[in-house]
């Protein structure tokens, strides 16, 4: 019968369950699951039941991975018939699905008992038991299947052969890491430490864990190295110096472990620019393996404490696999989350699955430590994993986080390079489905007021541990914020936090709205300062703060102007009639009117007005810091607004938003957003060495474009063409610098406020059209051309190592445009130079006079010095890169500074070398070799360079 007449003989007779069991029956067949699903249920609600029909719903439900109700209905045919073989299988295959092994385990030997012929239940038992890594009775499970039928043997019959001899290898692993076990409980009380580790060690070389392997090893060295000093203060003689044995061991370990380093993951990168970028910059294989090598000969070796509570624990694997690929070993990993208390199977089978996966990474590689809590609240959690730690830094690190493998190298050369930051967070970028990468996020150094809009230091955090235990751990309340809330409180705290300028994560976009603006709240409320936190819909993740006003202080308004009425006209109604803030005066700067429009314009402002504006006339020769500085002396107001004729308010609340953030004692100069006239970006906050001395970010795009990446936030400097400071603060640093008549004086202003220790803020709420264009006169004069010479040369002299590098901006975007796209021109710098000591005999002397350290280079690296050989004529500097020769320069350049210390040698005065190397044969990150070629043939190794590309 087909299913046409099925489904009529239902249609006729609704009533009678056995038409539907037929129905669902057929369409099982057909593996119609959903429709069989129906017809099962519905027979079985009329009840037409038996335990074949709840078997067979069952399966149907299998197939839909309709978990509980499967579950439920192999349970219901048990209960009608309990030897039934098929049900009891099944059952356990879906829980063994569920990864619920314990569950499945007393079914299979159910199985077993009521028929020990049939051999797949010993196969589905073996998996459950060696699942629970109970490995021995998993392999008297596979003997006995073997004993019964021996030909299971064969592959084609079955995989429990194979399995045995996994479930083999597997105990014998085990007993490996049971005897580190008792190694590291007696390491404490044993008196040769050293010897303990080399054990610990060599166990684990073993078991191929050589990272592991590498640090017991170092830690033997340590011991040795330290036995050995303490022999040598007591003059007692050992058969042994600290360079045998265990040094030898552990050059041995750093050399497979560099050789046997995984290739790096091939990634997907649609933006062909971030792909350009990433090709520049990002580390080879060949180049983790050789920082395999250089780990070896760190003197400090900090160990990393990595913080995971765990909430779902969706993408552990990833993010634990990505600790493993670290190229520093140094580091445990404590992971907690709230063991489960639901007695639902799916959600007992999730956090069962989690313990399992945390629970084998742990049981193979002893720098993982796990712990379950009570609690479900993140902040709770984290302060038992931080209670477990035993590193100087503890890291922070979100779940779905997938470090670089050089994440941790990069923290590590950042302590060595400055004062040890008691904070350190890197850039980022996002990680789509298994293997896409996108948006890279090039991040500013410290901007304490971006911090508050929104957690820009991101999802991997270094923070020194006693800083973090000092300031009281984690607090608790925040769930998904309970990271965020740290932040902001240890940068109550400390203000010694690094940046590292290079992808050191991958994560998914996930956010927090509720979580931050509850933070940020409690942040405000502990340093008090009144303030409300708005939320943006379009945006939650970031935040502006509106302050209280503490008291209504008089602004004062400056506006120079000369011949410009109509402008200066529109500006003028624009403040008065739109300006909610009523405690205002404006000041005109006239710099000698003699346009009768502007003078009519000037005098009738003035009638309409006469106890809010007033106009100073200066009749001098063009010089904006002069007539804004005098101006200044006639002003009454305890804020000063820097005011360009040629704009018009938009927000109404202006004058109230720049006071909320000019009031706090923290800030320097206040900027505003000014929009060109058609609604495109005529400035967003000043950014340093961008198109020459200073550009504006994102000019020229349309607002629409960049309004999701404007922030409140800091920068280096913000345009006078609309700036409010207090009073006290623009007498602090004297004012505008009248050598500086045109340009760059409000970017000299803000580099000295900034250099006092305030913080210069842009806010993107207050905006204001600029008719810049209209005002603007052109440089086309000489006279005009030599004096912005003579500004540009000042600010390179002033201000030069600070254009160089803007801590507001991130030398991996652009310098040539406004619009924060990438720099595909990346810069090497010179991160150190070390000279070789060597025989007196084989050199009379040499030296490298470039490259500096610290020195950056975009197109090429000069490499100049000079060398005389001793034992034989020096010909050729050659220098080498991952063992080949990269460049070969011959030694003959003038040297006469050389020749006057070494008169008596004629090669002296040829002795000089200068070689050239163009970027694209340098490693962006790795060492060069400088060797020097005799002509006996001797080679003669100088020094190292080591290079990183920023």
């Amino acid at each position: 019968m087909d299913i046409e007449q099925e489904r009529k003989l239902v249609a006729e007779n609704p009533d009678n369950g056995e038409f539907h069991y037929l129905l669902g029956k057929t369409l099982r067949e057909k593996q119609q699951w959903e429709e069989a699903k129906d017809a099962y249920q519905k027979a079985v609600d009329l009840g037409f039941s038996s335990w074949e029909v709840y078997q067979e719903w069952g399966d149907i439900l299998v197939n839909l991975e309709v978990w509980d109700e499967a579950i439920g209905a192999y349970q219901q045919a048990i209960k009608l018939n309990d030897r039934a073989i098929d049900s009891y299988l099944n059952l356990g295959i879906t829980l063994l699905k569920l990864e619920l092994f314990a569950e499945a385990v007393s079914f299979f030997r159910n199985v077993i008992k009521i028929e020990p012929e049939v051999t797949v239940a010993y196969e589905y038992l073996g998996e459950a038991l060696s699942q629970e890594e109970k490995w021995d009775d998993a392999i008297a499970v596979y003997h006995e299947a073997l004993q019964l039928q021996p030909s299971l043997l064969q592959p084609s019959l079955s995989p429990i052969g194979e399995r045995l001899a996994d479930a083999l290898s597997a105990r014998a692993k085990l007993d490996l890491s049971t005897a580190v076990d008792y190694y590291l409980q007696i390491v404490d009380t044993y008196e040769d430490k050293g010897e303990i580790y080399l054990k610990i060690s060599q166990i684990l070389e073993q078991q191929e864990k050589l990272d592991q392997a590498f640090i017991y090893a170092s830690y033997a060295v340590d011991y040795q190295h330290r036995d050995w000093i303490c022999s040598l203060a007591e003059s007692i003689p050992r058969d042994q110096s600290p360079e045998q044995d265990y040094t030898v061991f552990l050059a041995e370990i750093a050399y497979k472990r560099s050789q046997l380093y995984p290739a790096i993951p091939e990634f997907n990168i649609p933006d062909s620019d971030y792909a350009l970028w990433r090709n520049y910059h990002t580390r080879t294989t060949e180049d983790l393996r050789q920082i395999c090598l250089q780990v070896a000969q760190l003197e400090y070796k900090p160990l990393i404490s990595i913080v995971l509570p765990l909430e779902d624990g969706e993408n552990i694997e990833h993010t634990i696999t990505s600790l493993q690929r670290q190229v520093y070993p140094y580091w445990e990993l404590l992971v907690v989350w709230q063991e489960e208390t639901s007695d639902t199977l799916l959600l007992a089978s999730r956090k069962k699955q989690l313990a399992k996966i945390v629970r084998k990474y742990s049981q193979w590689d002893c720098r993982i430590k796990v712990q379950t809590g009570s609690e479900a609240d993140l902040g709770s959690l984290a302060n038992q994993a931080l209670a477990m730690t035993q590193g100087e830094y503890i890291t922070l690190l979100q779940e779905e986080t997938i470090l670089t493998p050089d994440a941790l190298w990069e923290f590590i050369l950042h302590l060595e390079k400055h004062d040890n930051p008691d904070i350190i967070y890197g850039d980022e970028d996002r990680l789509e489905g298994e293997n896409t990468l996108t948006q890279p996020w090039f991040k500013p150094d410290w901007c304490p007021d971006l911090l508050l809009s929104c957690n820009y230091f991101g999802s991997v955090v270094w923070c020194r541990r006693s800083l973090v235990e000092e300031i009281g751990g984690f607090a608790t309340g925040y769930h998904q914020g309970y990271g965020y809330d740290l932040l902001l409180r240890l940068t109550e705290a400390t203000h010694n936090i690094g940046h590292i300028s290079s992808i050191v994560a991958h994560r998914p976009d996930k956010i927090a709205p509720e979580a931050s603006t509850k933070v940020i709240t409690a942040a405000l409320k502990r340093r008090g300062e009144a303030g409300k936190v708005i939320d943006n819909d379009k945006f939650p993740h970031i935040k502006t703060i509106r302050y209280e006003i503490n008291k209504q202080a008089l602004v004062s308004i400056i506006i120079p102007t000369r011949n410009q009425g109509k402008m200066l006209n529109q500006c003028l109604e624009s403040i008065f009639d739109l300006s909610t803030y009523p405690q205002y005066e404006v000041i005109v700067v006239d710099n000698g009117s003699d346009d009768a429009q502007t003078l009519e314009i000037i005098a009738t402002w003035e009638k309409q007005h006469p106890n809010q504006i007033r106009t100073i006339k200066l009749d001098i020769p063009f010089n904006y810091s002069q007539l804004n500085n005098e101006a200044v002396t006639h002003a009454s107001g305890e804020y000063l607004l820097f005011l360009n004729d040629d704009t018009v308010v938009i927000s109404p609340d202006w004058l109230e938003a720049m006071i909320e953030q000019a009031q706090r004692v923290s800030i320097g100069a206040v900027g505003a957003l000014l929009l060109y006239p058609d609604e495109r970006v005529q400035h967003a906050g000043v950014i340093l060495g961008v198109t020459g001395i200073a550009g504006h970010s994102y000019r020229n795009l349309p607002v629409r474009n960049v309004a999701p990446k404007l922030t409140t936030t800091n920068y280096s400097a913000v345009t006078a063409a609309c700036l409010m400071c207090r009073r006290e603060v623009f007498e602090a640093v004297g004012g505008f610098n009248s050598n500086l008549a045109v340009a760059y004086n409000d970017v000299d202003f803000c580099l000295k406020l900034k250099e006092k220790g305030y913080h210069n803020i842009f806010l993107p709420h207050v905006q204001l059209y600029h008719y810049e264009s209209q005002s603007r006169q052109e440089e086309d004069t000489p006279q005009k051309q030599k004096r912005i010479q003579q500004e540009v040369a000042y600010m390179d002299t002033k201000w030069g190592h600070i254009i160089n590098n803007d801590p507001c901006y991130n030398v991996n975007l652009s310098k040539e445009k406004e619009d924060y796209s990438l720099n595909l021109k990346p810069q090497i710098e010179v991160i150190s130079v070390a000279l070789t000591e060597v025989s007196e005999a084989e050199l009379w002397g040499f030296f490298i006079d470039e490259p500096k350290i610290g020195c950056l280079k975009t197109n090429s690296l000069d490499i100049i010095g000079w060398v005389i050989g001793r034992i034989a004529h020096a010909i050729a500097l050659e220098v080498v890169c991952n063992g080949k020769i990269i460049n070969t320069t011959t030694i003959n350049q003038p040297r006469i500074d050389v020749e006057e210390v070494y008169p008596h040698i004629p090669a002296s005065s040829n002795s000089g070398f200068h070689a050239t190397l163009s970027s694209n044969i340098l490693p962006f990150n790795g060492q060069l070799i400088l060797q020097v070629k005799l002509a006996n043939t001797m080679t003669i190794i100088l020094g190292t360079i080591q290079l990183q590309c920023r």
